[in-house]
């Protein structure tokens, strides 16, 4: 029985684990409220919102919240 092979980065190590792989990314809240900002869609509010949601850490929850709001 064969296992399939793990994948190996830069120098034949493993890829570190992500540490904050479940985190969304902040500059991507902005972006998504320049577009929003930019063409005046409610939908891309509310599903924006909803993204923010989420978010199970309430630190970061905040964080996106103060992002779009700015």
């Amino acid at each position: 029985m064969t296992s399939e092979p793990k994948p190996v980065g830069r120098g034949g190590r493993q890829p570190p684990h992500e540490k904050n792989c479940t985190l969304i990314r902040n500059d991507i809240v902005i972006g998504v409220r320049n577009l929003h900002k930019a063409t005046g869609d409610e939908t891309i509010e509310q599903r924006a919102m909803a993204l923010i949601v989420t978010e199970g850490d309430l630190k970061y929850r905040r964080k996106y919240a103060k992002s779009w709001r700015q």
